[in-house]
């Protein structure tokens, strides 16, 4: 409980359970090593509490990072280029990857199909899936890439996510950037792991 009457000088530290009051006569000095040491309590108090990371994972559930890469180095077989567009898992649209960008979701462990645009002009979910199984424990990554023999936007296309180990991935795609959250669809957007950075082999 305060006091009725104080000087106006007097300090009144307050606490979680009480207030503390330094008396008339007293060095300003000690107010202000109380207040500064239960500052410091109580900065200490909430670096104790647990926190959550962007890829804190529900349980049974595993990280897939898939990354659309760039460069001459994906350019080597005639027809062979970067992912540029709509990417759907289990038949549900995810979002837009463009070169040069990758993005990691948070998926439940099991059999999962992945697919891509029908076609440059189509733009709706191609019958071609990628078929993956996901495992408790792993990490995963898949680079995303088009297998085209299309001119002028006519012709086969395919939309192809190939496994890679983290070793290959991490050499390709260190140095990219993340999927903008604005092109992920909302309805997708609780499955997103939030990396600013490409992940590095085990972490």
């Amino acid at each position: 409980m305060v006091p009725d009457r104080l000087p106006s000088w007097a300090c009144l530290v307050y606490s979680d359970t009480r207030i503390i009051v330094i008396p008339p006569g007293s060095d300003s000095m000690r107010c202000l090593v109380v207040l500064l040491t239960m500052a410091v309590m109580a900065i200490a108090a909430v670096a104790k509490e647990p926190g959550s990371s962007p890829t804190d994972l529900p349980p049974a559930h595993v990280l897939l990072t898939l990354y659309s890469p760039h460069g001459f180095g994906m350019l080597e077989w005639p027809g062979r280029k970067s992912w540029g567009g709509h990417l759907w898992i289990d038949h549900r649209k995810i979002g837009g990857i463009m070169p040069g960008q990758f993005l990691t979701l948070k998926l439940p462990e099991g059999d999962h199909s992945l697919g891509g645009e029908q076609s440059s002009i189509l733009l709706r979910e191609s019958n071609l899936q990628t078929q993956i199984s996901l495992h408790a424990g792993g990490r995963y990554f898949m680079r995303l890439i088009i297998e085209s023999k299309a001119v002028a936007g006519l012709g086969p296309t395919r939309w192809i996510a190939e496994p890679v180990t983290c070793q290959e991935a991490y050499r390709e795609a260190a140095t990219l950037g993340p999927v903008k959250l604005k092109r992920i669809e909302r309805s997708s957007l609780e499955r997103v792991a939030r990396e600013s950075y490409f992940p590095e082999c085990g972490k």
